[in-house]
């Protein structure tokens, strides 16, 4: 077998890996996914669990998240650039992983979440030390955590939509899906800092999600009773022909790609500060695509009826 045709038979597996192709972002599909999928491979064969691989990639974030402290030396900007790519990957290698070996966990996933914020603070945090340090003064402040808190939003309004597609097409099996507030509030852990730290999180994740995303109670339990009733195939069929698009712009305003790339383009020329100021001014674009939204629920609930 040629270089070729082991790249496309690997493709095609990493491929199948994936949960489902319709909510991957196409940068996802072609890099994180497919260079991923020989990390879940390693890790595999060295019997390391989908939690092992996601703490590799918390440990390279937060070493990225401290060099890019070091804004004005670009052989550091590289490498921070570098291992924060690394912790993309596996980041995505824990998931497919998991998926390999029957591993997949609603741990594993508050886990992923968790791992995600972490990282990408630590890259926030290196950046405004490196400003506050070098005579930019307490405004930066303010403006590193606005940039930090609107990232936040975005990023759960992104991740809900992308949760409730998979939950709805794939009729709950094996998915689970976005909690209500008070289920989480009723569940608090009963011992164990570490969880009850991930506990507060995800509280605060989800009232982000309640707030932010504008898809209104009654037309979640709507959709989840047509999703998992008798009627699941004309809902399948419909929600992915009327959602799928949207999908992209969701990831656009939302997606850690867009963020990620955002983020290092800037700091390479030694300027993160502009990544704050992206960060926040993008966040209008979630009005008009909440809006969008709304109509295409309403369009989809026309058409069930």
């Amino acid at each position: 077998m040629n270089i070729i045709s082991r790249i496309r038979q690997d493709f095609r597996k990493s491929y199948q890996s994936i949960k489902l192709p319709q909510v991957e972002e196409t940068f996802d599909i072609y890099f994180s996914r497919f260079f991923g999928y020989y990390f879940a491979v390693l890790a595999k064969r060295m019997s390391l669990t989908p939690n092992q691989v996601s703490l590799s990639s918390l440990f390279f974030g937060l070493i990225a998240g401290v060099l890019f402290y070091f804004q004005e030396n670009f052989t550091l900007m590289m490498t921070a650039c570098f291992l924060i790519t690394l912790a993309g990957l596996l980041d995505s290698a824990d998931g497919q992983l998991a998926r390999m070996t029957g591993q997949s966990s609603e741990f594993g996933r508050k886990v992923d979440a968790l791992i995600d914020i972490l990282v990408f603070s630590a890259a926030y945090l290196g950046g405004l030390f490196y400003f506050f340090h070098h005579g930019y003064g307490w405004w930066i402040v303010p403006l590193a955590v606005g940039a930090g808190y609107f990232h936040s939003i975005k990023s759960a309004v992104y991740e809900f939509y992308k949760t409730e597609f998979i939950y709805y097409l794939n009729e709950g099996k094996g998915c689970h899906r976005v909690s209500y507030i008070e289920e989480v509030m009723a569940n608090p852990p009963k011992k164990g800092i570490g969880l009850k730290i991930m506990h507060y999180m995800e509280i605060d994740y989800i009232q982000k999600q309640a707030m932010f995303q504008g898809r209104k109670r009654a037309v979640r339990e709507q959709f989840e009773q047509w999703a998992l009733g008798k009627e699941s195939a004309k809902f399948k069929d419909k929600y992915n022909k009327i959602q799928t698009s949207i999908l992209t712009w969701w990831a656009l305003v939302g997606g850690t790609n867009v963020h990620r790339t955002a983020l290092m383009v800037c700091s390479l020329f030694g300027r993160m500060d502009i990544y704050f100021f992206f960060s926040i001014s993008i966040t209008v674009f979630l009005i008009p695509i909440a809006i969008w939204q709304n109509s295409l629920d309403r369009r989809l609930i026309e058409e069930m009826k």
